[in-house]
């Protein structure tokens, strides 16, 4: 039951995390794996000692990281067919590409040992830098597309209050609720309102995983 508990706790984190790298928010997707049902504090734990020949093969493996890089970046090129302007821009690339790779051979060895609870690998980001990536986020600003967003932002609460308008007249019906005048009326009206997107906002989040199986909020 212990051991339950710490996976469901992880597995919730996970799915959290999943979302925002959906939203691109992140750069790497988590996933269970058999570290999962343990703590944070458990997994920090000192990892056994490696041999002095384990030791030795593990830095061979990190020299030929540059030999093994060619064919990976080979790889990236095909699945996701980056275009750069020129030789110096591809040169670049791969070079950024070949430090990743490495960045991400080093945490897939700690992952291996279980000191790390997830693993990364090669996706459409592999041959940007931390900030370039980050920059990529940033959406540029743009007068004309901020209108448009005010415009859409205005459309959605107005759908919104005219959807919460039927949800109210469905309460006063189901529950049979008056009040002593309009200005009461018109109070409970907006109440109800406030809450009525705080559900629709949390019931958005429990389809996503992010909350338990019976913390659905219902109206």
């Amino acid at each position: 039951e212990k051991r339950r508990n710490v996976f469901c706790a992880n597995w919730r984190a996970i799915v959290e995390h999943n979302v925002q790298y959906e939203k691109w928010a992140e750069p790497f997707k988590r996933d269970i794996n058999q570290w999962t049902d343990h703590t944070i504090e458990e997994r920090s734990s000192p990892a056994p000692e490696i041999r002095k020949e384990e030791a030795t093969t593990s830095t061979s493996e990190i020299d030929n990281d540059n030999i093994i890089c060619q064919p990976a970046w080979e790889k990236f090129l095909i699945d996701f067919k980056p275009s750069y302007q020129d030789d110096t821009e591809t040169e670049k690339r791969r070079n950024v590409f070949c430090d990743n790779f490495k960045s991400i051979h080093k945490h897939n060895v700690q992952f291996d040992l279980g000191n790390i609870s997830f693993k990364k690998g090669i996706n459409q980001w592999s041959d940007l830098t931390v900030e370039e990536w980050k920059n990529k986020q940033r959406p540029a600003f743009n007068p004309e597309f901020s209108k448009v967003e005010a415009t859409t932002k205005i459309s959605k609460d107005k759908r919104d209050d005219n959807t919460c308008q039927a949800a109210w007249k469905k309460f006063l019906i189901d529950f049979g609720a008056k009040y002593q005048d309009e200005k009461e009326t018109e109070k409970r009206r907006t109440i109800f309102c406030d809450n009525w997107k705080a559900i629709q906002e949390h019931n958005e989040q429990f389809e996503l995983g992010i909350f338990q199986e019976g913390h659905k909020s219902v109206e």
